[in-house]
């Protein structure tokens, strides 16, 4: 008896322990995610990330300046002559943390590489911008190169709400633009206790006089799932708990069976 005794008593404090261990998970693990670029009228452009994000108290965290990172091509554009593609380039990112916050665009993370429109068959790079303005609030970048490429680009922050980009009422450098108007995009926020999918949004308004004023959007999709084994230690602790409690209530019947 004293031998069951005891290794009842490990066994309540071992179930106990892997239910307070599990149920103390406050986040995922980080499962994955997407970056995507929309410029304009233009399809959208996306990297995958596989890693580098983490989550806690509702917000999300980038931990390494490597997590977004790829190149992608949108080829093809015929009706933006003499441009003959559309290249992203993203070579990296700041860290900090996003915390969602509908409504607004005031949180910064911001990015490292460019974009690209080479021409004329892929040999002369007709327009590069930058990605750095991307995600950081009031950034801008301007530029005018030879041949009379003229480039204006202003950037903001990360949010979960609904954003919009105000064409202005006059084009750069008379280019013929889309007329005036707002364009406008909205993120999303399914986290539930650090699991679930989150979906941050950056407007951002480019002008140039190739293609006139171009709304865009910067997108930063990341979902987190439950962590295994801390469904593992709950699963294990309410079994053990289960079992402790029926051994318990069968050594109190034996006793009240015995002389």
């Amino acid at each position: 008896m004293a031998i069951t005794g005891r290794f009842s008593g490990f066994s309540w404090l071992l179930a106990t322990a892997c239910l307070v261990l599990g149920g103390s998970a406050s986040a995922g693990p980080f499962a994955g995610g997407e970056f995507g670029f929309k410029l304009g009228a233009l399809p959208e452009l996306t990297v995958p990330i596989t890693q580098g994000f983490t989550t806690s108290g509702g917000g999300v965290t980038a931990t390494s300046t490597g997590a977004i990172s790829g190149v992608v091509v949108h080829p093809g554009l015929t009706n933006a002559p003499p441009i003959t593609r559309f290249e992203m380039v993203v070579t990296g990112n700041q860290t900090g943390s996003l915390v969602p916050a509908a409504g607004t665009a005031a949180n910064p993370l911001g990015l490292q590489g460019a974009l690209l429109a080479p021409g004329y068959g892929g040999y002369v790079t007709l327009l590069g911008v930058p990605l750095t303005p991307v995600g950081v609030p009031g950034a801008t970048f301007n530029t005018s190169r030879g041949g009379g490429t003229v480039v204006a680009f202003t950037g903001a922050g990360w949010t979960t709400g609904t954003v919009m980009v105000t064409l202005p009422s006059t084009t750069i450098a008379g280019a013929t633009g889309q007329p005036p108007g707002v364009v406008t995009a909205a993120g999303t926020n399914m986290l539930v206790g650090g699991v679930g999918q989150i979906t941050f949004i950056s407007p951002l308004l480019i002008r140039t006089n190739l293609a006139g004023d171009l709304p865009s959007f910067a997108r930063l999709t990341l979902t987190f799932v439950p962590e295994p084994g801390s469904l593992l230690l709950i699963g294990a602790g309410t079994t053990g708990l289960a079992v402790y409690g029926r051994r318990r209530a069968a050594n109190a019947v034996r006793g009240r069976r015995s002389p």
